[in-house]
């Protein structure tokens, strides 16, 4: 179960299924169309998620975790994101909506080369790196403006408690 911009991807897939083709660019559609304070969504699934995250965390109290890599060419914050628990199903939520399903959640990242859930490399924690860790508070500050435009622009699609009463 999922909304947000999961099913704009499902439309992609679809698509290109229609027509004999596979749709295999991931999320990269984010990065063109929406604009904000100089950030596309695009920029909070692979370069400022943990703001993203921080956002969330902030207006809906959701909890944060972020997944990590120990060492390799993709060393450090793999991906920020916030988590809810209702009624014994974990939902993950982060700029591309809300989902219950981690395989459709983290694939973008093992389509990258970025995550494995099998390797000794790879670990969660229960926080992300916050404005104190910026070293040019600016930018954080842009994102984070950025990050409350794109909510009331999609305010559906981050908000668990109305993505519940619409899958009912």
């Amino acid at each position: 179960m999922h909304n947000g911009f999961y099913e704009d991807y499902d439309t992609f897939c679809e698509e290109a299924e229609a027509i004999g083709d596979v749709y295999d660019s991931g999320f990269d559609f984010l990065d063109v169309g929406i604009r904000t304070h100089n950030k596309t969504p695009y920029n909070f699934i692979h370069v400022e998620c943990n703001v993203f995250a921080s956002f969330l965390h902030d207006k809906y109290g959701y909890k944060i975790e972020s997944v990590w890599n120990k060492s390799g060419e993709y060393k450090g914050l793999v991906h920020s994101y916030c988590v809810k628990e209702v009624n014994g199903i974990k939902y993950y939520i982060d700029v591309r909506g809300i989902t219950d399903s981690w395989h459709e959640f983290i694939q973008e990242f093992y389509d990258n080369g970025l995550w494995n859930d099998d390797s000794d490399e790879s670990y969660f924690t229960d926080n992300t790196l916050g404005r104190d860790t910026y070293q040019h508070k600016v930018e954080w500050d842009e994102a984070y403006k950025a990050s409350e435009v794109i909510n009331d622009e999609y305010l559906f699609y981050y908000d668990i408690e109305k993505f519940l009463q619409e899958k009912k």
